[in-house]
C-alpha cells in the first residue's frame, strides 16, 4: 500500500478509535452506577452478619452506646459508598490492560479491583473501635474480610444479576477498544515506514 491508502485508512481506524472510546467510558460509568445502587444493600447485609457474629458484645454494650454505634455505622457506610465510586471514577481505563480488564470484564484480582477494596477501610476501622468481630474465621485460623467486593456470577441469562451485564458490556467495550487501538498503533507504524520508503526511492 502507498503512504496515501495508508493515511486514508489510519483516517478511518482513528476515528473509530474515538468512538471506541466513547463506549468504553459509557460502560464505565454505567458500570459504576449499577455498583452505587447494589452496595447499599450489600453492606447492609455484610454489617448484619458482623451483628451476628458480635452478639455475645452487642449485649453488653447500653442501649445508648448501641444507637451512638448504629448512627455511626449508618454514616461511615455511606462515605464507604461514596469512596467506592470515586475510586472507580480516578481510574483510567483508556490506559488499562489485560492485568486490569479483559473478556468478560473487570478482572478481580487486576489493579483496579484491588484498589476499589479500600473504600471499607474507615468502616472497618469504626466496626473493630466498638470491638465487634469484622472478619470471617475459617478453620485453621483463617480470616477473610467480609467486605470484599465480588461481581456476581450466573451461566444462565436470566438469572444474570445487572452488574455482572454491566461488567460483560465494560469486556467487550474494552476487547474492542484495544483492539482498534492496537490497529492505529499498526498502521502509524506501517505509514511511517511507507513514507520513509517512498523519500528513499524518489531520493
Amino acid at each position: 500500500m502507498s503512504s496515501i491508502e495508508i493515511e486514508k485508512s489510519l483516517e478511518t481506524a482513528r476515528k473509530e478509535l474515538q468512538e471506541t472510546e466513547r463506549l468504553l467510558l459509557e460502560s464505565k460509568a454505567i458500570f459504576i452506577e449499577e455498583l452505587r445502587i447494589r452496595l447499599p444493600n450489600e453492606l447492609k447485609n455484610i454489617i448484619s452478619e458482623i451483628i451476628g457474629r458480635s452478639a455475645d458484645r452487642i449485649q453488653v454494650l447500653p442501649t445508648g452506646e448501641v444507637a451512638k454505634m448504629k448512627a455511626a455505622i449508618e454514616a461511615e457506610k455511606a462515605k464507604a459508598i461514596e469512596k467506592a465510586v470515586s475510586i472507580l471514577q480516578k481510574t483510567d481505563w483508556l490506559a488499562a490492560n489485560g492485568k486490569s480488564i479483559d473478556f468478560p470484564g473487570l478482572v478481580q484480582r487486576g489493579p483496579i479491583w484491588i484498589a476499589l477494596q479500600d473504600y471499607s477501610t474507615e468502616l472497618r476501622k469504626l466496626l473493630e473501635s466498638y470491638g465487634l468481630k469484622v472478619d470471617r474465621e475459617y478453620y485453621g485460623g483463617e480470616r477473610v474480610s467480609p467486605f470484599v467486593l465480588h461481581i456476581p456470577f450466573s451461566t444462565e441469562k436470566e438469572k444474570k444479576e445487572k452488574l455482572q451485564e454491566a461488567d460483560e458490556s465494560v469486556g467487550k467495550a474494552y476487547r474492542r477498544y484495544s483492539d482498534t487501538k492496537a490497529r492505529v498503533e499498526n498502521l502509524e507504524e506501517r505509514l511511517k515506514q511507507a513514507q520513509a520508503q517512498e523519500k528513499y526511492d524518489s531520493a
